[in-house]
């Protein structure tokens, strides 16, 4: 499977169960690309939702996909500060200048003092039942909601601050 190039332009697209769009983020740039990860940032770009709602996402978001894992990560920077929105999701695939992934409905949101709070764990319950989410799928949910607490207590990647200052400057040079 091919991967965008570094300092690419892509793409990004979460998807329901089902194949049909959730949202999509029109132009993101790849930052870095390795066999393990894919971490790039977007700023004002165009964001479509399932409605066909357009807008333009206002503060500058660092996205962080383990090719592997159920879930990716956001980092939003807000005013003085920010926070991380984790998504639980299948692992993402790139084709055609698109990155893709399903969206399983749960969110971690986490505070810069990594306290956090799993949200719409209802939406997860009432989307498992809507897309007959498998009794495979669901363990993977639940394994990723899993893996994500424990990578925030243990601050691994990319929950630290050197690692999003490293790539907010890298998007500042590029």
């Amino acid at each position: 499977m091919s991967w965008p190039d570094n300092h690419s332009i892509v793409k990004i697209e979460s998807l329901k169960h089902d194949g049909s769009l959730n949202r999509r983020w029109e132009e993101n740039t790849i930052l870095f690309v390795d066999s393990y990860q894919i971490i790039g940032m977007n700023h004002r770009t165009l964001m479509t939702d399932y409605l066909g709602r357009q807008s333009y996402t206002i503060q500058p978001a660092l996205f962080y996909f383990d090719r592997q894992s159920w879930f990716n990560i956001v980092y939003i920077f807000a005013g003085s500060g920010g926070f991380y929105y984790c998504n639980i999701s299948s692992p993402c695939s790139y084709e055609n200048g698109i990155i893709q992934y399903i969206d399983y409905d749960i969110d971690i949101v986490v505070q810069q003092d990594l306290s956090y709070r799993v949200i719409d764990v209802d939406e997860y319950v009432l989307n498992c039942k809507t897309y007959h989410y498998s009794k495979e799928i669901q363990h993977q949910i639940i394994d990723a909601v899993h893996q994500l607490e424990e990578m925030i207590a243990q601050r691994n990647i990319p929950f630290q601050k050197q690692f999003i200052e490293k790539w907010q400057q890298a998007f500042r040079n590029r």
